[in-house]
């Protein structure tokens, strides 16, 4: 819910109507990113479970270098001295996927910090094709010129990479957290919307205080569904990618 005084509406050079509108819908979708990739059946999230411990395996397994479920931790507890293995053991991992549909999920500062760091050190021998597509065209924001592309704005290792606000960043208490997913999400997992997010206004609701009272209201589900043929040692059509403890 908004409160917004009229006296803005009435001195305003702007449309208010539309950054209201647009600060609703980013609030509900950061909610529904929240709860999707972070959400362990709590209130905080809603009752429900998403990513973080729906996979099979029950949470982030902190073992350098090994695998439970679909889990995988990375060779350290911090992205910043990861090597290309460790984004490359999720990728073979994975099973029963549309291997067209796969891509990474991960927050612009693991990628800038991770895979990115990897691309442009020159102690790792690596070179900017780390980060092309399978068409050769390169996608590394930093390299972007003119007219933002309609796909994805980042690849890894041949697969696309999407960006998210509710995904950890790069912090000194890395141990223990997942920094990225990999995997058909489309085949493992289900948003479902019961209603579209619905924005309303009411010049009654705070008629005291000369205020316009915007709402926005949605539903939805959040279910980890594509995981059932995974093992305590068999990866799914997801897998997450943790730092070691």
């Amino acid at each position: 819910l908004i409160l917004t005084p009229m006296v803005l509406f009435e001195q305003s050079a702007t449309n208010l109507g539309d950054t209201i509108s647009e600060s609703l819908m980013e609030a509900y979708y950061n909610l529904v990113d929240d709860v999707y990739f972070n959400g362990t059946g709590t209130a905080a999230f809603l009752d429900q479970v998403g990513l973080k411990v729906g996979l099979t395996g029950g949470g982030t397994q902190n073992t350098a270098s090994t695998q439970q479920g679909s889990y995988w931790t990375g060779s350290t507890n911090t992205v910043t001295s990861w090597t290309t293995a460790d984004f490359l053991k999720p990728m073979s991992l994975v099973n029963n996927l549309n291997t067209g549909r796969a891509c990474w999920i991960m927050s612009r500062q693991v990628y800038m910090q991770g895979p990115l760091r990897l691309a442009t050190a020159a102690t790792t021998g690596m070179n900017p094709d780390f980060l092309i597509n399978s068409g050769n065209t390169y996608m590394v924001p930093s390299q972007q010129r003119g007219a933002a592309p309609a796909g994805p704005r980042a690849y890894l290792l041949g697969e696309p990479v999407y960006f998210s606000q509710r995904m950890s960043t790069v912090t000194s208490a890395d141990a223990g957290v997942i920094k990225a997913y990999y995997g058909d999400f489309v085949t493992g997992s289900i948003i479902g919307h019961r209603t579209q997010l619905e924005i309303a206004s009411s010049s009654e609701y705070a008629f005291n205080k000369r205020a316009l009272a915007t709402r926005g209201f949605g539903e939805f589900g959040v279910n980890i569904c594509g995981d059932g043929r995974a093992t305590a040692t068999q990866c799914g059509p997801i897998c997450a990618l943790s730092a070691s403890t």
